[in-house]
């Protein structure tokens, strides 16, 4: 069952606010946030990539495979790379459903495929139980779930669950780029850095252009000046209003000077190199910015 009256993806490049922005929303009594929950586009790619040629049991062992190497690394308390300053109110992780609830939300979607079940809709609750289980460990009755990587499968994801929003967060290519190369998952050179980032976005302002409804750009320069401009239109999608309470919650978890915090980190060299990669995406986010 659907906890959410719109449920929200939130995605973008590493390092771009996604963390900030699912903690944020979940400052809101009903919301809670879940993160990171890397297993819901795993399992999407699972099911899909490639569906037309591999033959839906080897597709579903997968599926199965992909849980167990997820469960193995632990939900809750996982080995994080996320700096000081990007630990919010809800800690570097934050998932309250169970590995029980997690086996059983797979062994039921497995079971519903193998049954006739369309994939989709067997997907959609799949979803769904998980974040209920969340919801009801944390006693709130809407969720928000927050993983960068949504930005490359939104358009999967958005078909197989059409009442979602996505959340597109975008921050400067140098800020970015400052946050990724410092990690091990992250890629080692400027330019390359500057590619990740245009990846993510071009995928995002595509299926915003085509989706226009079900999609809200935050910017992460503004969300640091005042959240509630930024944040309010995704919390009033799924039916609440940002009241005095929230907006000062909101207001006193942000950092301005977090926007320029990149300077201090790249060279000039580096930050120009980030700009070549980051390509036209970069050069329409820069003059977005003049």
């Amino acid at each position: 069952m659907n906890t959410s009256p719109r449920p929200v993806l939130i995605g973008g490049s590493g390092g771009s606010g996604t963390t900030l922005v699912a903690d944020l929303l979940g400052r809101c009594d009903p919301v809670t946030p879940v993160y990171e929950t890397e297993i819901v586009p795993s399992i999407a790619l699972a099911l899909y990539q490639g569906s037309a040629s591999v033959p839906t049991d080897q597709r579903l062992a997968e599926v199965q495979r992909r849980m167990d190497r997820w469960l193995a690394s632990g939900t809750e308390g996982r080995p994080h790379t996320k700096a000081p300053h990007e630990v919010y109110h809800h800690g570097p992780q934050h998932i309250r459903f169970s590995r029980d609830d997690a086996l059983a939300a797979t062994a039921v979607l497995v079971a519903a495929i193998r049954a006739g079940t369309p994939e989709d809709a067997a997907f959609r609750e799949f979803v769904h139980a998980l974040m209920a289980a969340h919801c009801r460990a944390v006693g709130k009755p809407a969720w928000v779930s927050k993983v960068p990587d949504y930005a490359l499968v939104i358009p999967l994801l958005h078909a197989l669950m059409p009442d979602t929003t996505y959340v597109d967060c975008v921050r400067d290519p140098r800020a970015v780029a400052a946050s990724v190369l410092a990690r091990p998952w992250g890629p080692r050179k400027p330019r390359k850095a500057g590619e990740y980032w245009a990846a993510r976005v071009r995928s995002g302002r595509r299926f915003g252009e085509e989706h226009p409804g079900a999609y809200r750009l935050v910017r992460y320069e503004r969300l640091v000046e005042d959240p509630v401009p930024e944040l309010g239109p995704v919390l009033e999608a799924m039916g609440y209003a940002v009241d005095d309470a929230v907006a000062a919650r909101w207001r006193a978890s942000v950092d301005p000077s977090r926007a320029e915090a990149w300077r201090r980190v790249l060279s000039p060299k580096e930050a120009r190199q980030v700009v070549h990669g980051a390509g036209a995406e970069g050069h329409v986010f820069m003059a977005s910015r003049s």
